[in-house]
């Protein structure tokens, strides 16, 4: 049965109404709605040496705001040789005062918005079992004894583990048996759990053992043999959002600090408890 006419001539009617319609659209004519779902970013440079406690909060702030947040993670010398070079940030922590002042100085950070997080400790960490029986500095020293220790040019935990070495007379003796020197905190955890029995022990801080506690062991060092502990922290970057900044460190400050108590880092009131004074290593 064929169509009737007048209906084949309203078809095409229609089809060209349609098509001249795209056509306005597609040249500026017209006009079409699109919904795009813009999402808020926060950049963030964050020291390796609270890697663990960082991606738990981070997950934890953008789940709690819809905030997604750009982390990276390093050692403090490759944060500050990141914003020396402009890489874009919001939010600039470091793992120790001394490297915030040095923030400040080369106008990386608001100095108003800083603040202290947490402290950590200088430590001797082993596997399970502690292998080689370490039991203090000393046995750092011992013939065949296989060390790993941070870069002490530019990571925070090798300055301090160079410096707890020769204020107790042992780099000399020590530095033959350091077979590792990890580009970061979180690369020289891993380095002891992923030797395998290729490294004896670490000279970290004591938050490792806490990262995994279930392979390694710690061994406290006396107080008067700990010439300094470290303190994190955190301030606004200069030329970011400072908003987006200041609510994020809130949050750290805040519901933050629940993460980083659950893997023993300190007040610096409990860090002066395991050494001499805090910062100036």
């Amino acid at each position: 049965m064929k169509a009737p006419r007048f209906a084949l001539v309203g078809l095409l009617v229609a089809l060209g109404i349609v098509v001249l319609a795209l056509t306005m659209v597609r040249s500026g004519y017209g006009t079409a709605t699109e919904t795009i779902v813009h999402k808020e970013t926060i950049r963030v440079l964050l020291p390796a040496i609270a890697k663990k406690p960082w991606e738990e909060i981070v997950a934890s702030f953008e789940r709690d705001t819809g905030i997604h947040v750009e982390a990276a993670y390093g050692s403090t010398g490759w944060i500050l040789s990141q914003l020396k070079v402009g890489h874009p940030a919001d939010v600039v922590a470091v793992a120790s005062i001394e490297d915030m002042e040095k923030a400040i100085r080369m106008g990386f950070v608001d100095p108003d918005s800083v603040k202290l997080i947490a402290c950590t400790v200088p430590a001797i960490i082993v596997p399970r079992g502690n292998p080689r029986n370490i039991t203090c500095l000393e046995d750092l020293a011992k013939p065949g004894v296989r060390i790993a220790i941070a870069d002490p040019e530019t990571v925070v935990v090798g300055r301090y583990a160079k410096k707890l070495l020769e204020y107790n007379h042992l780099w000399d003796k020590v530095k033959p048996n350091i077979v590792t020197y990890a580009r970061n905190f979180a690369d020289l955890v891993n380095t002891l759990i992923t030797a395998k029995g290729r490294i004896d022990a670490i000279i970290a801080f004591h938050v490792a053992h806490y990262w995994y506690p279930n392979e390694t062991e710690l061994i406290w060092l006396p107080r008067s043999q700990v010439p300094c502990a470290t303190c994190i922290t955190i301030a606004v970057a200069k030329g970011g959002d400072t908003a987006l900044a200041e609510k994020f460190i809130e949050y750290v400050l805040g519901k933050g600090m629940e993460v980083f108590e659950k893997y023993h880092y300190m007040t610096p009131e409990e860090a002066e408890h395991h050494a001499l004074k805090i910062g100036g290593c």
